[in-house]
């Protein structure tokens, strides 16, 4: 079993990778507590699709409206957070 300190280091590396192709913004580039839409290439459709993959990638739903305000942290932070509650919710 992993640590919660690895899970969380290899989910901020996923989206950072994700953030990055999305916005066309080298991976070193992006601060993670950066505002995403604050970032060069920063775009609200970007931010959508982003948010899509994210969720793919981790099978989670991110149901927050307050997407526009976060940053790399933040998406880490939620997909954290549905991966435990949805770890709670198993038998």
């Amino acid at each position: 079993m992993s640590s919660p300190d690895g899970d969380r280091e290899r989910i901020l590396a996923t989206v950072t990778d994700i953030v990055s192709a999305e916005f066309s913004v080298p991976g070193e580039q992006l601060d993670p507590a950066t505002v995403l839409l604050r970032t060069e290439g920063g775009e609200s459709v970007k931010l959508m699709r982003a948010t899509a993959r994210i969720e793919d990638e981790f099978g989670v739903r991110i149901l927050s409206r307050q997407q526009a305000t976060w940053s790399i942290n933040d998406f880490v932070d939620q997909v954290l957070l549905a991966l435990a509650s949805a770890s709670a919710r198993r038998p």
